[in-house]
């Protein structure tokens, strides 16, 4: 990673994206449809070879959820029918248990993922004490009860992973990483694929590659949107690996993109349709992302700076930053984001109002 280089969707659209992903989770009209609409799986690979040793990349997904499973009575969630046409998850369990990466766990097992409140009643019915601590009331019931019997008091087995399993799940860990990540442009069929072709390298170097080449492009298309959450998307992944600092980093150019005024496809032919929505502050959607406020104020907490150490590095930052287009100069942009970071819209409402008319001195609009 040190070798890396640093090389994120307008803030329109940013917000766009929002409001339509709230509209999706909250539509179960939407939902259903998207599930009934839901390519089968079985036609996407149809031809195919698989590519991970003898499974295909969401036979390997659904195994690392495995040891959340039974071998009967599951409720599945619903994203595996409408993310990955997966219409029948237990039979791709079965197949994973025939083939030897997962097993039904022992009785020891299977009773310490059991409530308290289920194993009561099965102490009670047997005459035995039903009291004391859990690992007490489980000890009785493997003394007293065998295990055909618990076999069919508690018929729904879960499973465990075999070391041929964990083997595979640890060779192809960038399957459930991608699956639970949500990165943008990647899916767990497309980076398989990307993983599987020169050069070859970690999965985490694989992505920050794939993240650059997204900024390189979306810099050439001028989608300084798409750029600016590419950024955001590579501060994340530098926080899971304890970068705090390169983070940081990352977040002030977002936060000189989000300040900017700059979207996707930018064109200064329609500054004054853009403009018509850069100010006054409270009217306007050039404005820091309360999200990214919180981040850099913990950030910021973390590193234990001052007020004055947080505005000296942010200016550092920030200043360092070129853009083809922005409506606040770096000293204001700072001064804005600890004015959100403390609350203070009397000094938001003046930095706006000082932009504002150095706005319309230099482009008479």
């Amino acid at each position: 990673m040190n070798a890396r280089k640093v090389v994120a969707m307008s803030l329109f659209d940013f917000f766009k994206k929002k409001e339509v992903s709230k509209a999706k989770s909250d539509g179960s009209d939407l939902l259903n449809k998207i599930q009934d609409n839901a390519f089968p799986i079985e036609k996407g690979i149809s031809g195919k070879m698989p590519t991970c040793d003898s499974l295909y990349p969401h036979e390997v997904l659904v195994l690392s959820y495995a040891s959340y499973y039974c071998t009967s009575g599951n409720k599945f969630p619903k994203f595996w029918s409408y993310e990955y046409g997966i219409k029948d998850v237990q039979s791709i369990l079965s197949k994973l248990e025939k083939d030897g990466f997962i097993e039904i766990d022992s009785s020891a097992n299977r009773l310490t993922k059991k409530k308290i409140s289920e194993l009561k009643p099965v102490l009670q019915s047997h005459g035995l004490k039903a009291s004391g601590k859990k690992s007490e009331m489980i000890e009785r019931i493997l003394e007293n009860i065998s295990e055909e019997e618990l076999d069919i008091l508690f018929p729904d087995k879960p499973y465990k992973y075999t070391q041929k399993g964990e083997a595979l799940l640890k060779k192809f860990e960038w399957i459930p990483y991608i699956h639970n990540h949500r990165i943008n442009g990647l899916d767990i069929w497309n980076f398989t694929e990307k993983m599987q072709t020169p050069p070859y390298r970690n999965y985490r170097d694989k992505i920050w590659q794939y993240f650059n080449e997204e900024c390189i492009k979306n810099i050439e298309t001028r989608d300084f949107g798409c750029y600016r959450c590419v950024k955001l998307e590579m501060a994340d992944f530098l926080v899971e690996e304890h970068n705090e600092k390169g983070a940081f980093k990352l977040l002030c150019e977002v936060i000189s993109y989000d300040l900017s005024g700059l979207c996707n496809g930018f064109n200064m032919e329609y500054l004054s349709i853009y403009s018509e929505n850069f100010f006054p502050y409270e009217k306007s959607i050039v404005t820091m992302a309360p999200a990214i406020t919180k981040r850099i104020k913990n950030m910021s907490d973390d590193f234990g700076w001052s007020e004055k150490e947080l505005i000296s590095n942010l200016l550092k930052e920030i200043s360092a930053i070129k853009l083809p287009f922005t409506i606040f100069i770096p000293e204001e942009k700072v001064e804005i984001v600890i004015a959100e970071i403390n609350d203070d819209k009397s000094t938001l409402e003046s930095i706006y109002n000082t932009g504002a008319k150095r706005f319309k001195r230099q482009y008479r609009i």
